[in-house]
């Protein structure tokens, strides 16, 4: 058995996703915002909603003025807890350039199928093995 442990996806290591980032509007520092307004953070890529009217007042730093309702759905594939899952009625694709890793898992997913292209240096190696548990979606490298 080989243990992956997972890494938290950046900015900068997501190029690409067929998925916008557009939930609810971008929360704006000068807005005033009334109970129940719900607005995403870019800074955090979660998607907030309002508990009590405020202007000025991040929703990342005050629970008693703003509720976490989780990641955005761009970005809640990348979340590290099960059941947050991003949605699209058309294919998804993420392009991502995480650095040197060994192997990839897709967990909690509801694909019919996924492939999964690994390229060194622009170049597509010969050889990739990913390893594919019996009930999740099957990868395999293109050639």
């Amino acid at each position: 058995m080989k243990l992956i442990r997972p890494i938290e996806i950046s900015d900068a290591m997501l190029s690409s996703s067929t998925v916008a980032e557009n939930d609810h509007p971008a929360w704006n520092a000068g807005s005033a915002y009334v109970t129940g307004n719900r607005v995403i953070l870019a800074s955090t890529h979660r998607r907030y909603e309002a508990l009590a009217a405020s202007t000025g007042v991040n929703p990342a730093s005050d629970p008693t003025k703003w509720l976490d309702l989780g990641p955005t759905n761009r970005w809640a594939m990348f979340d590290a807890r099960v059941g947050t899952a991003t949605t699209r009625t058309a294919s998804l694709q993420a392009v991502l350039a995480p650095g040197a890793i060994d192997a990839v898992a897709l967990i909690d997913t509801d694909a019919e199928s996924a492939t999964v292209t690994l390229t060194v240096d622009g170049v597509q190696p010969r050889r990739a093995r990913i390893l594919v548990s019996p009930s999740a979606p099957t990868c395999r490298p293109t050639t």
